[in-house]
Formats: structure tokens, C-alpha cells, sequence
């Protein structure tokens, strides 16, 4: 059995969704680097540093508390990441929470920005880098 790839947002969305983050671009992000929509939910374990919407702050969704994002690490997540060789994170917010965990070290991780549709003016400056890092990541 291949290893699932952990990738680790901010928080879930509001509403449910069926499909992991498919109201961001992360899709159209992985079409580019030739992988479906259902390969992703093969190929890719779906986590955040925090298990409920935070509800929202001037429009965006809220950071979730430190606290909220420790209780859920050591709930669920830390065992996660302990469990998995490949990490892909997304977003500042989860990216600071993470760096600095001993159980990240040795681990094959990717920092990348957050897939959501209101960073698509900053996506189109990084595309080429961070669609060729998430390829190399990916296939290797």
C-alpha cells in the first residue's frame, strides 16, 4: 500500500464540502501538474491544524486560537504527521503552528501558500516555482 501524502490547512469550510478544498484553486493547481481531481483523493490525506470553522474575522475565515490549534495536535494531528513521511502545508497560519514541531523534523515537507481563490493575484507571481516544487514533491 502507497503512503498517503498528509496535507495540512488552516481549518475546514463553514459548509461541508464532499470533496476537500474544492472551493479553492488546489485542483486546478494539481491538473497542472498532471494529477485528477480523484487521483488527489487517493493519493492525498486531508487534515488541518484545527477541526471546526472558526468563523469569521473582516470577511475571511478566523485564524483558529493557539490554543485550538494545540488541542488538535495533540488530539489528532501530531500522530498524523508522526505517521507520514510526506507533508505538503498549506497557508501561513498552518505553516507557523507546524515549523517548529520536533515530530516535522525528517520529514519530507513542502511549504506552499494557501490554495484559496483570494490569493489567485499572489498564485500567478509564484506559479512556476510552486507548480515545479509541488511536482518534485509529489513524484518523489
Amino acid at each position: 500500500m502507497i503512503q498517503k501524502i498528509l496535507v495540512i490547512g488552516q481549518a475546514p469550510p463553514k459548509q461541508f464540502q464532499k470533496v476537500p478544498y474544492d472551493t479553492t484553486m488546489i485542483y486546478s493547481w494539481l491538473q497542472e501538474v498532471d494529477v485528477t481531481k480523484d487521483e488527489a483523493q487517493e493519493i492525498f490525506d486531508w487534515e488541518a491544524v484545527y477541526d471546526k470553522f472558526p468563523g469569521y474575522d473582516k470577511g475571511a475565515h478566523a485564524v483558529p486560537t493557539p490554543e485550538e490549534m494545540e488541542y488538535y495536535w495533540e488530539m489528532t494531528l501530531r500522530d498524523k504527521v508522526i505517521d507520514s513521511r510526506k507533508i505538503w502545508v498549506l497557508g501561513s497560519t498552518a505553516r507557523q503552528f507546524l515549523e517548529n514541531k520536533e515530530e516535522m523534523k525528517d520529514k519530507y515537507v513542502i511549504y506552499t501558500i494557501h490554495p484559496s481563490t483570494r490569493n489567485k493575484r499572489l498564485y500567478n507571481k509564484v506559479k512556476a516555482d510552486l507548480l515545479h516544487d509541488l511536482k518534485m514533491f509529489i513524484n518523489n
